[in-house]
């Protein structure tokens, strides 16, 4: 089977943990945003090995791992009309950072 071409780039905006499907919101080059969905376990496991995302307790990701690790996020991506991507991969580089404190505030650090 022939790998989808990646063609689109943007910049990961928000993780959803819906239960059995999980999403995250991709904001492109032209300010648009696309939202990119799929089953819990490929996308948990896909966001863990690409940004490390997981904790050994119950559920097994860590809120803040996804903010500090995967918002900011460049990837690149190959267009879905139904979940939005049918593949998708890391480009290497982060567009800004988040850092989580104690009593879960949250600021930006890095554009």
């Amino acid at each position: 089977m022939r790998k989808a071409r990646l063609q689109n780039v943007g910049t990961i905006m928000a993780v959803h943990n819906l239960g059995t499907i999980w999403s995250f919101d991709v904001k492109l080059s032209d300010g648009s945003m696309k939202t990119i969905s799929g089953d819990w376990r490929m996308m948990r496991d896909g966001l863990d090995s690409a940004f490390d995302i997981g904790s050994p307790e119950f559920p097994y990701v860590s809120n803040k791992k996804i903010y500090e690790n995967v918002i900011g996020q460049n990837i690149t991506f190959a267009p879905d009309p139904t979940f939005g991507a049918s593949s998708w991969e890391p480009s290497g580089e982060k567009a800004f950072s988040l850092k989580v404190y104690d009593k879960g505030r949250i600021s930006k650090v890095k554009s």
